[in-house]
């Protein structure tokens, strides 16, 4: 089940949702088999300048952000109905661990 809007009855699929963690934020798009945009969020997230010329970001903001637009597209569409999913993100971003999987340091 997902997070429903009181009152709001969620779209039947078939659908493909698509999870877009860009630069600025995170995008999430719920599609239908002939290609239309049924729901969509976008999250915004900041980028971090902590020295000259240094861009970073929080990781638990990527985690928050995605989480969001996730849940907000769950509100329109019946997420059992969501048969593909794609995943992207912005280009070769690093994320230190430690051993039971907590963020070490900014991306």
């Amino acid at each position: 089940m997902g997070y429903r809007e009181p009152g709001v009855a969620p779209m039947a699929g078939p659908f493909v949702l698509g999870i877009d963690a860009g630069t600025g934020g995170c995008k999430a798009v719920a599609y239908d088999l002939d290609g239309r945009v049924v729901a969509e969020s976008f999250v915004e997230y900041p980028v971090l300048h902590p020295r000259v010329d240094w861009a970073e970001q929080d990781p638990m903001d990527w985690w928050n952000a995605t989480v969001k637009a996730l849940r907000n597209v769950a509100r329109r569409v019946a997420i059992e109905d969501i048969e593909a999913l794609a995943v992207t993100s912005q280009r070769e971003a690093f994320t230190p661990l430690d051993a039971e999987g907590r963020v070490l340091a900014n991306a």
